[in-house]
């Protein structure tokens, strides 16, 4: 799989835009890994969001074709993330279940990060709940020769009823994303709190690391602590954006951590202190939520951030998926090479 030469335009555009947010430690509030989202610009229907194409594209070999295009955006970006010193341990981009099928992927893969001179261990792919349902044996192995060689694997969207528990087991990947569902619930009563308890012990016995998704106030951010996750994405660690503000908000976080040091730390007050829960008042002070939010004028535009091409100004009728097949979705995405199946 070479990525050089690969056409990633579709009349004038980029065939796929990515977005990218940071997945923040919730004890001291730094951006620790990068998840990236993506929409597809196509020449008929205007701009999609993953929901709405991605299981159009995994009925044939267009998903390959896509990841490829996004694989090579992701590692653009972990490039450039890098020379401007934007720490991060890795980045994530989605990997369909159909390309964990494919013959030689190690090969294929390794020669990428070769060619490009990238650390697989700045990689993370992204896979979808449905592997607990519909993984088999073939899925498990190339995950494994996969960490093997350096790259992480995160389930994501864990919890929901597409997730069985026991599942888990059979697919060694090195972090579990726990739904927006599943946290949605957590300010309803305690059970909540401690059936989520429970579900983190059984991801942690299966030696994966914890995420929650959908994390939006210090609320959920400090029963989760309690519940010994350690990483949190969602509104209050910030929204979906261009890799150009991605940077632009580590280079402000920069500005204002250099400012404070400067400044004489007024002293705490020991009695409103004291009355904080420990584990509360160390949440509560690292994860400032007006550090954490997003900018209202990065964030006009909903979950994702601004956009500088003409797709963000394309509307997409939702009526127009009712008949539409799979290559009127997947037009102007470039064919996916003969790839023979396991």
């Amino acid at each position: 799989m070479a990525t050089e030469g690969m056409e990633t335009k579709v009349g004038g555009l980029r065939a796929i835009e990515m977005y990218y947010r940071g997945i923040r430690e919730f004890e001291s509030g730094d951006t620790t890994f990068v998840q990236s989202k993506t929409r597809l610009n196509t020449p008929g229907m205007g701009t999609l969001m993953p929901e709405t194409y991605r299981k159009v594209a995994e009925l044939s070999n267009q998903c390959i074709s896509l990841f490829e295009l996004e694989l090579k955006q992701a590692i653009d970006t972990i490039k450039s993330l890098l020379e401007k010193e934007f720490y991060f341990r890795w980045l994530s981009v989605y990997m369909p279940l159909r390309y964990l099928e494919t013959k030689s992927i190690q090969q294929k893969l390794m020669d990428v990060m070769d060619e490009t001179g990238t650390d697989t261990n700045r990689l993370c792919f992204e896979l979808p709940s449905e592997l607990l349902l519909n993984g088999n044996s073939v899925h498990s192995t190339v995950i494994e020769q996969l960490r093997n060689r350096g790259f992480h694997f995160m389930l994501t969207d864990f919890g929901g009823i597409n997730s069985p528990l026991m599942k888990l087991a059979y697919f060694p990947v090195d972090f579990v994303m726990l739904s927006q569902e599943m946290i949605s619930y957590l300010n309803k009563d305690d059970r909540s709190l401690s059936a989520i308890s429970s579900i983190v012990d059984f991801i942690e016995g299966m030696e994966a690391d914890v995420i929650a998704d959908g994390v939006s106030n210090l609320e959920q951010a400090e029963q989760l602590f309690k519940a010994k996750v350690r990483f949190g994405a969602g509104s209050l660690s910030g929204r979906y954006m261009t890799e150009r503000y991605l940077r632009r908000k580590k280079a402000e976080a920069d500005r204002n951590e250099k400012v404070e040091e400067k400044t004489e730390e007024p002293e705490a007050d020991a009695e409103s202190v004291d009355d904080m829960n420990p584990e509360e008042n160390n949440v509560a002070s690292e994860m400032n939520q007006e550090d954490m939010a997003n900018s209202d004028e990065m964030m006009d535009q909903g979950e994702f951030g601004a956009e500088e091409s003409a797709a963000d100004e394309a509307g997409v009728d939702e009526s127009l998926f009712d008949e539409t097949s799979v290559d009127e979705i997947m037009a102007g995405i470039p064919a996916a090479d003969d790839m023979d199946l396991q």
